[in-house]
């Protein structure tokens, strides 16, 4: 978390602020519904697992990973694993402790 923090944050006289442009993330979430990924599902033939983060970052409907493209995600790519968190957002998901992600990628890894 130190590093990801050192990474994305930068010191400035009296405080701490983000990295990123805000034009960048304005791009960003321009680009956000330009693609489809849905049609390259099917080309996974890995194991998959999905880690899926059922709580928003600034708002209830700020997910990442909505349900219905969960679902999609889950017929589609041949062999695919979900597991979700409760109480995760698309940050806390990967990087505050957990042991029931920990345990659940381990079991994946073991299969």
């Amino acid at each position: 978390m130190d590093a990801y923090f050192r990474h994305e944050a930068e010191m400035f006289p009296g405080g701490v602020r983000s990295r990123i442009q805000p034009a960048h993330i304005q791009e960003e979430a321009s680009n956000l519904n330009r693609f489809e990924a849905e049609p390259l599902y099917r080309q996974i033939q890995c194991p998959a697992l999905i880690l899926r983060a059922p709580e928003g970052m600034l708002a209830k409907d700020d997910i990442l990973l909505p349900e219905e493209v969960m679902d999609k995600m889950i017929r589609k790519i041949p062999g695919a694993k979900r597991l979700d968190l409760p109480g995760t957002n698309h940050f806390s998901i990967l990087f505050a402790p957990s042991a029931a992600r920990d345990e659940g990628i381990r079991e994946f890894l073991a299969g």
